[in-house]
């Protein structure tokens, strides 16, 4: 879990979607999945935006990180 991070050649939607998935195969609560995706985020400002707001499922998650 901890090695899957986004890189520099990997947008943002690709790799949150692989995170999610990772992190739902390990049966993490959304919680725990949300950060999960903050931490291998690779802007902090994102990981920062996102953390600092509330979010009920993946979608609303996905929607403020794709309109940051």
């Amino acid at each position: 879990m901890q090695e899957c991070v986004q890189t520099a050649s990997q947008n943002v939607a690709t790799y949150f979607h692989l995170k999610v998935s990772l992190s739902k195969s390990l049966g993490l609560s959304f919680e725990e999945r949300k950060e999960q995706v903050a931490i291998g985020l690779l802007s902090k400002e994102l990981s920062n935006f996102i953390m600092s707001r509330q979010h009920y499922d993946e979608d609303t998650l996905y929607q403020d990180i794709v309109s940051y």
